[in-house]
């Protein structure tokens, strides 16, 4: 009788340490994204560029299509290219 008790007391120790451990994970998880999250609009919201593709027009008539195409500005589209590349090194 004693065996089957040890046994159930290794069985109820191993599912609270595995619950412990998705609990710190999931809290990791989402404080982690939560900061990303963050950071991302941060940095959308400074950029100019953003602001300018925010406003453009809803309508999908071709002239207002063409309109918007021609006043988007994708000259700087790769200027950050270089930076991410030498922070990724030789992956």
């Amino acid at each position: 009788m004693k065996i089957n008790q040890k046994g159930n007391l290794v069985i109820i120790i191993v599912v609270l340490v595995l619950a412990i451990g998705v609990l710190v994970g999931a809290l990791f998880f989402r404080t982690f994204r939560g900061e990303t999250a963050q950071q991302n609009q941060q940095v959308a919201a400074a950029d100019p560029q953003v602001k300018q593709l925010n406003t453009q027009n809803s309508s999908d008539e071709v002239a207002a299509i063409d309109k918007d195409v021609n006043a988007t500005n994708l000259d700087d589209l790769d200027r950050e290219l270089p930076a991410e590349e030498k922070e990724i090194g030789g992956i």
